[in-house]
């Protein structure tokens, strides 16, 4: 009885991902060995690691730079954001340049994207009078290409799957009777 809660508890800690419990000596002395603890990184490695971030988040503003003034030298209808966005796509889509040259940086915005959604927010409000000349048109395409966008979505996935389509949920038509 005592051995079967030992055992029992070994196998719950290991699925819990804790050593299991061991008394007595180490039967697998060559482990510690095989992975040696991380040595501390010395001062030279971190001001490497620093500096080919700071490069990779200088490559990224530079190229939303380049966005912002060719949308103005262009004068194109568009933000220079989107044209930003624009360039960095067809950059790595053509494999001009490789992901990774990006990919810490880009992670580093992503960590802080809601504080830069406002950013972008504020760069399609200096549209204002385009706004206010064609908004209910834009909000309109908008909604309208975000439903087609969905309807596609979900029927590449009941394609992908092998779904069959049913009618609409039952909850917008259901008629309750008092």
């Amino acid at each position: 009885m005592l051995e079967a809660r030992r055992r029992h508890r070994h196998l719950r800690e290991k699925q819990r991902g804790a050593a299991a419990t061991r008394r007595g000596p180490d039967p697998w002395p060559h482990a510690a060995a095989a992975h040696p603890r991380p040595h501390p990184a010395t001062a030279t490695e971190v001001a490497r690691k620093v500096a080919v971030k700071a490069l990779k988040l200088i490559a990224v503003v530079a190229l939303s730079q380049l966005g912002y003034r060719l949308a103005s030298w262009m004068a194109l209808p568009v933000p220079g954001s989107v044209v930003a966005v624009g360039m960095l796509f067809s950059l790595l889509s053509n494999r001009i340049v490789p992901a990774r040259w990006f990919d810490k940086a880009v992670a580093l915005l992503i960590k802080h994207l809601p504080m830069l959604v406002i950013l972008v927010a504020v760069g399609i409000l200096t549209f204002g009078d385009l706004i206010t000349a064609r908004g209910l048109a834009i909000a309109l395409t908008l909604s309208g290409s975000a439903i087609v966008g969905l309807a596609i979505s979900l029927g590449a996935r009941r394609f992908i799957l092998g779904l069959r389509p049913q009618g609409p949920p039952a909850f917008l038509f259901s008629v309750r009777r008092a």
